[in-house]
């Protein structure tokens, strides 16, 4: 048999499971490095720069670079049986476990999966060898995710990889971001009125399913100005003024990330608000726990390719109040500031003139 859990990446190790990220095969999943088929294997495959950028070209083709990948074989120690290799959840959490699909285990697993537990092939290999690798669920749980149809204790460890929403700040998401102009030529000149309806009709219908509505806005990602090196967009809300105001920070300031795009497969935030904002931080859990939901999203916006553009946004203004036509953000008082306000009558008569003299 053989276990797969978390080790330190300080351990002696060679990649034998990779993905296509920003163009490159990446790898994700590792053996001990005394494992000779692994090595030799990776030697092969890594040499072979024509069959890397022919998988590369393929998988892209058929849109499936994001859930194929290659596999370097290498168990040899799980034997040659005709229905292959199983993989179910481990003897601990956090950990899976693969053995040799028997007979005795194949006719099992085809009973269970006869009361409601469900079975798909998730690697095809053609060598004399080897034979394709199956999954199957042990435990007869009926709640299964959305992605991958395995329960949920056999799919987490899978899927908090894959799909992760990330807190910690990172400096080089601000910078990545669309500019302004970019983002909505794409999204409000560029899609037909009833193309764009049509997105944001599905989003709503995606945040109402997982019960989110109340906490989850979807809006669209950019940028206004340069960020400082080791600074984010942190967040300032003036209570009593009916405002907030956006402006660089240094890393080190505690903060709450409210503001996620996707980059690299993952959730990455890029906005954050100080951390005493209660809203933020109790919508921030709700969502970081849904991987259902944050699995669905990224589909959807990929789908229709605004994975650059659109993003997820936590509700945390309450203070900005609910007038009719919701918050504006305009330019702040100083250089490289952005201030949220109520979008009062007042203020909409004013911008909806200005907007007819030529502004945005």
């Amino acid at each position: 048999e053989s276990v797969m859990k978390a080790a330190s990446p300080t351990v002696p190790m060679i990649p034998f499971a990779f993905v296509l990220s920003d163009g490159d095969f990446k790898p994700y999943e590792f053996v001990h490095a005394e494992c000779e088929s692994a090595a030799h294997g990776l030697e092969l495959v890594r040499n072979s720069l024509e069959f890397l950028e022919e998988m590369r070209s393929l998988l892209m083709k058929h849109g499936v670079k994001d859930i194929l990948g290659i596999h370097i074989l290498h168990r040899e120690h799980l034997g040659l049986e005709m229905h292959g290799t199983i993989e179910t959840p481990g003897r601990a959490d956090g950990e899976l476990l693969l053995r040799p699909y028997t007979e005795e285990r194949f006719q099992k697993f085809a009973r269970d999966s006869q009361d409601g537990n469900t079975m798909h092939q998730v690697m095809w290999s053609w060598c004399r060898k080897r034979v394709p690798v199956s999954h199957e669920c042990t435990n007869g749980c009926v709640d299964y995710c959305s992605h991958c149809r395995h329960c949920r204790n056999h799919c987490n460890s899978h899927r908090e990889k894959l799909l992760p929403l990330q807190v910690e700040p990172d400096d080089s998401v601000y910078a990545r971001l669309p500019e302004y102009d970019y983002a909505t030529d794409k999204f409000i000149l560029g899609l037909a009125a009833d193309n764009r309806m049509g997105v944001l009709q599905e989003v709503r219908e995606l945040i109402e399913r997982h019960g989110l509505e109340e906490v989850v806005a979807v809006d669209l990602k950019h940028r206004h100005f340069q960020m400082p090196s080791g600074h984010v967009l942190l967040e300032e809300r003036h209570i009593e003024a009916q405002e907030s105001v956006m402006k660089a920070a240094p890393l080190t300031v505690p903060m709450i990330p409210f503001a996620f795009v996707l980059s690299d497969g993952a959730w990455k935030p890029y906005e954050f608000v100080h951390v005493e904002c209660e809203s933020a931080v109790h919508g921030l859990e709700l969502v970081r726990n849904n991987l259902d939901f944050l699995g669905e999203m990224r589909s959807l916006l990929m789908k229709h390719g605004l994975e650059d553009i659109l993003g997820i946004h936590i509700l945390h203004r309450e203070h900005l109040g609910l007038g009719t036509h919701g918050t504006i953000e305009t330019p702040g008082r100083a250089d490289d500031e952005l201030l949220f306000r109520p979008y009062t009558e007042e203020r909409f008569q004013t911008l909806t003139k200005g907007s007819k003299e030529g502004d945005k």
